[in-house]
Order: structure tokens, then sequence, then C-alpha cells
């Protein structure tokens, strides 16, 4: 059953109950007002009971409820600008969950954009859902098992039963807002966590993101994630990715920044990147494995007029890998709806542990005529496709 609640602060504190029993416990941000160093204005609660405590630098949200809780906080009010989810530069926000599959989900509604410039640390899954804006800067720490960030929203009944058709669906409300990963830290677990981004454009500059799976999508209209599956195979003509998009995507940009994905078990992860253009530049996109390599998705479905007319550019000395040192290499699949780039100081290796170990390299361009790859460093070399 889910439970709805409202409050209203006080400069104290006070007790919020509300019908069905759900209840919330808040004592007052002693910082007042001004700029919102941590989350403030909680205006709606539903799904299991959270207990919120605020100290002088740091929030902590306690959620109580079976290993599979489920809650969603909405902060701040529509227009405020000293309410909603931020975190100030030297502050924490905190959350204890009973299991690492419970989740909370914080929608910040003020209509402002949300700032993340200190820490958050999980248990379990954290999701923040902005649909101004999300901007993870300089200095932000996030570790949980599972981290997830949208400037696109998703239907409150499907998250608090726990997405029963294995599908999240995630729906674009306005158009043209980014998310921007700046100087920052995103560490999911690499038993089974998943760093999750979502929005219409995405740029991540000189940050590291981690865990078992990370997804980044930049569509426009809608994002399909699939939860089902957890041993990606390469089908067809690109890889079998777990973020799909319909209509001609964003921007993904990846400069100076580390994408790891790891199971834990010497058994690569998967990198999905689904967007309109995509462009690495001095980065590293790792799925590697000492039993078996991993999987890195990349479909681009947009036909640029700019960015050189390519959907896909990777340049500056980037490099992806699935290699094994033991086992079988994974995979590396790009699909482009435009002409496909990778600069002659790009590495590229699905390397197994002997010679009939190795991975493959799938490189479809579409409505282009192909031309010979000359430049990069591919071992094995690539499978291409021409539609």
């Amino acid at each position: 059953m889910t439970a709805i609640g409202r409050c209203w602060f006080s400069p104290i504190r006070l007790f919020l109950s509300w019908t069905f029993g759900v209840s919330l416990w808040v004592v007052a941000n002693p910082k007042g007002y001004g700029q919102p160093l941590l989350p403030t204005g909680i205006s709606s609660t539903s799904g299991a009971p959270v207990n919120a405590v605020y100290t002088t630098d740091k929030l902590t949200v306690i959620q109580s409820g079976p290993l599979n809780a489920r809650t969603i906080i909405n902060w701040g009010t529509w227009g405020s600008s000293t309410t909603g989810f931020d975190i100030g530069s030297g502050n924490s926000v905190e959350f204890v969950q009973p299991g690492t599959h419970s989740a909370i989900l914080n929608r910040d509604i003020t209509g402002n954009p949300s700032q993340i410039l200190g820490a958050i640390q999980a248990n379990g899954e954290v999701y923040l859902i902005n649909t101004a804006g999300i901007t993870i800067g300089n200095g932000a720490v996030i570790n949980a098992f599972s981290f997830g960030a949208s400037t696109f929203d998703v239907n409150d009944n499907d998250f608090l039963n726990g997405f029963p058709s294995g599908h999240v669906l995630l729906t674009q409300t306005a158009p043209g807002v980014s998310l921007s990963v700046n100087g920052s830290s995103i560490t999911a677990s690499n038993q089974g966590g998943h760093v999750v981004l979502v929005s219409n454009n995405i740029r991540i500059g000189t940050s590291t993101l981690t865990g078992t799976y990370v997804g980044l999508a930049a569509a426009n209209g809608s994002v399909d994630i699939n939860l089902v599956g957890t041993t990606p195979i390469v089908q067809g003509l690109y890889g079998d990715t777990h973020i799909t998009i319909g209509q001609p995507g964003g921007e993904v940009h990846i400069v100076n920044s580390d994408v790891t994905a790891s199971n834990g078990l010497s058994i690569g992860g998967q990198i999905d990147i689904a967007t309109g253009i995509a462009k690495i530049e001095h980065s590293n996109l790792a799925a590697n494995g000492t039993l078996a390599g991993g999987n890195i998705n990349i479909f681009a479905n947009s036909s640029p007029s700019t960015n050189q007319g390519k959907s896909v550019l990777i340049n500056g000395g980037s490099q992806l890998s699935v290699a094994s040192s033991s086992g079988q290499g994974g995979t590396i699949a790009i699909f482009s709806q435009n002409q496909y780039l990778s600069a002659a100081s790009t590495q590229w290796d699905a390397l197994g542990g002997s010679s009939t170990l190795d991975g493959e390299i799938f490189i479809e361009q579409a409505n282009v005529r192909l031309k010979p790859i000359v430049n990069g460093a591919y071992t094995p070399a690539p499978i291409i496709f021409q539609p």
C-alpha cells in the first residue's frame, strides 16, 4: 500500500504522521536560510517510512522496512531557491537502508537544477531525479551499491512496485536539459551495482564512473532500461544493450575521464552508451576481467551536421578495452547512424588469454559509403558491417 505525506518545517523539529501509518522524523536544518547546503524541504514521501536527521554538515536518512524497501521523497516546492536536493561542498548525505537492493528515489521538484558538490554514501540503491537539470560538480564523491541520476521522470507506482515489467521507462518532461559530472567520483558496487545517468545531454569531465554496469543515455522523448538479463551477448549488428532510445538523441561527451565496469569476480562488466552523438576524448572505457572480458556498446542514432559529420567520434588518445589475461576476451560494438571516426592514437583491446580466446570488435556505419578503417590500433581487427 502506498502512503503519501506532506510536511511543513518548524524552526526546531516536527513529527509528521500521515495516512496509512507512514512516518518521518525531521530535525530541522540548523543552517537555516540561505544557500542550500543539504537537501531541505520535504514536501511528501511515499512507500517505506524514512527518518531524516540533520547535524551541522550531514543529513542521515534512515529507511525502514524489508530488504527490498522502496521509498520516494519529493524535495522542495516549485520556485523555491532555498529548498530542494542540493549538497554543498564539505557536506554529506548518508542513506542507511535495510539491504543492498533497498531503493530511495529523491525527486527535486523546485524547478531549479540540483547541485551535488559534497558526498553521498549509501549501502543500497539511491536515485536522484530533477527535470530542471543536475550538476555533480568538482569534489563530489558518491558511493552506493547503485546510483542513478536523471533529468527524465519515472512513474511513482512503477518505482514503488519494483518495475514488475522488468523495464524502467523514463520520460522527458522538458527538452534541452543537461546532466553534467565534472571533477567527481561515482562508485557503485562491483558485485552487481550500477551507475546510470539519463538526460537530453550528458557531459562527463575529469571524473571516474565505476560499477558492474554503467549506462549513459542522452535521449529525446523516452528511455527504456531493460532490467532482465545479466550476461549480455552480441546480437545482430550491434551489442545487446540494456538501454535503448527511440528518436534521435542528444549528446554524450566524455573527456579526460575513466569509465570502468567489473563484477568483482575477475569478469568484466558492461558499459552502454545510447545517444544521438557520442564524443569520447582523452578517456578510458574499460570492462576488463582476468577470467573473461565484458562488453562495451555505443549506439548513436543521429545524423549530425556538426561534430565533423560523425555520430561517433573517438579521439585524443582514448582507450576502449574488454580484454582478459587468461580467459575469453569481451566484445566492443558500435553502431553509428552517420560516419564513425577513431583517431590514430585510439587503442582498442578485446584480446583473450590466447589467440583462440580473443573477443570481437563490431562496427556498423549507416547511410554513408564505408571507407577502410586505417586509424586506431585494433586488437583483434574489427568486423565491419555495412547496411
